[in-house]
């Protein structure tokens, strides 16, 4: 397939720019078969022997575990450089450290360095990565023939606890009701509680929407003693949540919010790295993905007005909070 309007759309921003939006576009409409699939009755009978409990419900808050899995089920590469558990973390302290700099910052700090170590750095940087505008473009192919999902790839995923929390509670926690896990089941665990800011609207809510997705929950103390004490209170709740145990959340995940949520996390990654992306750049990443796929223009997933598809990216960018140290809004 071509690649034409990416390179087109790569001119002029850093590297580490392009690489993160343009594998994450690319790789959105397969990460939408894989959440379609996750939530289907097969992907949960490959599972193998559930968890325990509270191994289980340790996920909701073992980001670093959940990082080290994922990484270790899916072969990554950086500009041509495996991603592994070991360098993920110094890549992105370096990659913000850097985006913490301005022009004038990173000039004068180049400016420290010897010129005979410079020529050496940049001497190695170029043996380890070769040319990575090529790398980067030989990754992309790699992610659009589909061989980052492949079957065996994921043979070998599925039986993974791991694997199965992040496509069946994390990612629709986020897409289906814009929150993180965590904030859902810290939610979740004062549920019933008086004073709480956040249940005075809708009291049992994030219990509602939680069961929806994982039943599991109704295992945490705080959460068993609430929905037992309603069971005998014949509290009207305790009705909404019976029904809502595995059911489906009442908003449903598409490929547009998924794509508005992958655009919201190439926009913070961008300003990390010291070269913010507006909305329509991203727009126009995706209607290039589409060009060089054959597929039209522009991308028929996004909405038509920039300024629907701006509120789209806005909107998603908090659940990616957790990931990024600073985020100011644009």
């Amino acid at each position: 397939m071509s690649t034409e309007n990416l390179r087109k759309w790569a001119e002029g921003k850093p590297i580490f720019v392009v690489h993160v939006g343009q594998l994450l576009a690319v790789a959105a409409s397969e990460i939408f078969q894989a959440i379609e699939w996750g939530r289907s009755g097969e992907f949960g009978r490959r599972l193998g022997d559930p968890p325990a409990v509270d191994q289980w419900l340790s996920l909701y808050r073992d980001h670093r575990r959940i990082q080290r899995v994922i990484l270790e089920a899916f072969p990554l590469n950086i500009l041509g450089l495996p991603l592994t558990t070991e360098n993920a973390e110094p890549l992105r302290s370096g990659m913000a450290e850097l985006g913490r700099m301005n022009r004038d910052d990173l000039e004068a700090f180049i400016k420290q360095i010897p010129p005979e170590e410079l020529g050496k750095i940049m001497a190695e940087v170029q043996n380890i990565m070769g040319n990575p505008g090529e790398n980067h473009f030989a990754e992309v192919e790699r992610w659009r023939s589909g061989n980052i999902f492949s079957d065996d790839v994921l043979s070998r995923a599925v039986a993974l606890p791991e694997v199965h929390f992040v496509v069946r509670v994390l990612w629709p926690c986020w897409l289906e009701y814009g929150h993180s896990a965590a904030k859902l089941l810290f939610r979740a665990r004062h549920t019933g509680q008086k004073g709480k800011e956040f249940d005075k609207e809708q009291p049992w809510q994030a219990l509602d929407q939680l069961a929806r997705l994982d039943k599991t929950v109704l295992n945490q103390k705080r959460i068993k003693e609430a929905f037992n004490k309603a069971a005998v209170d014949k509290n009207i709740h305790f009705e909404d949540v019976s029904k809502a145990i595995g059911g489906s959340p009442n908003r449903k995940i598409t490929i547009s919010n998924l794509k508005a949520a992958l655009a919201a996390y190439i926009q913070l990654s961008s300003e990390v790295l010291n070269h913010p992306l507006t909305a329509p750049e991203i727009r126009r990443l995706f209607d290039a993905v589409a060009q060089d796929s054959g597929n039209g223009l522009r991308d028929v997933d996004l909405p038509e007005l920039d300024n629907t598809w701006a509120q789209a990216v806005l909107r998603a960018r908090p659940f990616w909070g957790p990931f990024f140290r600073r985020d100011k809004k644009r």
